[in-house]
């Protein structure tokens, strides 16, 4: 189902003909699932299943960052389009004169958890707090990293309020130590390498605090997302008292993080690690989408949403018959107790693909051949792999 929802996520005639042409099943049957099961609901839940049932591996846990802390993080792949929908945009340093959305993806221990369409010339961090508050998924996360793209003055409150941990990594680290605050008097660290820009007004978060716990429960509720959010406070001009005090809180919690990661050298490689991960991510989605055309070929904006669930099922997938390859193999040498081979197993990603062939011809029901893992496992075991 997941390679034919790839093939045929375009909502068009031209995406079912093309599939019949690649695989022994019907074109009326192809037709029949297009229409009614190819849809983001369905499409969504096959996502979850697949997550959940990763999570549940044993070498899952492995795979943290943090010990027993669960690090994600978020990081946007630019695409193109070939139609015109409300949702393309010009962005002229990734695609020229031509127009493209973004998949904005949520990476946890390698697993796309949640995945979320926004138009190119939109900025990343005015829609963490939906990509993130809105994953149906098992897998909840505690921390989450982005580059400097995905950060600005809000989503460290944001992220907070659900109990979670914001840790970008910023660009210029030191640059960004200058927008510290602290709680008491900023003459105190002049002599300080590190010095605060100002105190924390304490008067004007107290005096906005019934409006700022109205915005936070519209969120919460889902009557806003951050986007109209972040639009609204904006459009209300420079002197808006409820969006400073939203600032001020916000610099308080970045204030927190920046002397964490000055000081703390295992979060920064955790974070840079974690960004890595969305990186391999992405990878292996162009992979995966170069067998049917890089381009998103929706004509609307729901038929693109489509197109962009079925590759992220497909990549799920993908990482999916890695992890149980990859669990199987530690499992087995954990009995052996070859410890050593076990620690480069939990190293290995999950995100690999130069052993799947995604060209081709695809047989689903010629002499009713069964994907044996079980022989592939065994096989690799008898095989010096590492």
């Amino acid at each position: 189902m997941s390679i034919f929802a790839a093939l045929v996520a375009n909502g068009t005639n031209l995406g079912v003909n093309k599939m019949a042409t690649l695989c022994d099943l019907n074109l009326n049957d192809l037709n029949s699932a297009d229409k009614n099961y190819i849809r983001l609901s369905t499409l969504r839940a096959a996502n979850d299943r697949v997550s959940n049932a990763i999570s549940k591996l044993p070498i899952f846990k492995y795979w943290n960052l943090m010990d027993d802390l669960l690090l994600a993080s978020a990081d946007g792949q630019k695409m193109l389009t070939e139609r015109d929908t409300l949702l393309a945009r010009f962005a002229l340093k990734y695609f020229g004169l031509e127009k493209g959305v973004v998949a904005h993806s949520l990476i946890a221990n390698h697993v796309p958890i949640n995945c979320l369409l926004i138009g190119a010339n939109m900025h990343e961090s005015h829609y963490l707090f939906d990509l993130f508050y809105n994953n149906t998924s098992l897998i909840m996360p505690d921390m989450l990293a982005t580059d400097t793209e995905g950060s600005n003055q809000l989503n460290f409150l944001l992220l907070n309020v659900l109990d979670k941990v914001f840790v970008p990594r910023y660009r210029n680290l030191s640059a960004k130590t200058e927008s510290i605050i602290s709680f008491s008097n900023p003459k105190q660290f002049k002599d300080y390498l590190i010095r605060p820009r100002h105190a924390f007004n304490e008067k004007l978060v107290l005096d906005e605090e019934e409006n700022i716990q109205h915005i936070i429960a519209s969120l919460l509720s889902g009557e806003a997302n951050q986007s109209n959010i972040v639009r609204k406070l904006s459009s209300e001009g420079h002197a808006s008292r409820t969006k400073q005090a939203l600032w001020e809180m916000n610099s308080a919690l970045m204030t927190q993080h920046l002397l964490h990661t000055i000081s703390d050298v295992s979060l920064r490689q955790a974070i840079q690690a974690g960004l890595c991960r969305g990186e391999a991510y992405h990878q292996l989605r162009r992979a995966i989408e170069k067998a049917n055309g890089r381009n998103f070929r929706g004509t609307s904006d729901i038929q693109m949403a489509i197109w962009n669930e079925c590759a992220r099922l497909l990549t799920n997938n993908v990482i999916c018959l890695n992890a149980t390859i990859l669990n199987a193999l530690k499992e087995e040498s954990d009995q052996r107790g070859d410890i050593e081979t076990s620690k480069k197993l939990i190293r290995l990603s999950p995100a690999a693909w130069t052993h799947i062939n995604f060209q081709g011809r695809y047989v689903f029901l010629e002499n009713n051949s069964v994907f044996d893992l079980k022989s592939i496992i065994k096989s690799l075991s008898s095989t010096k792999i590492i």
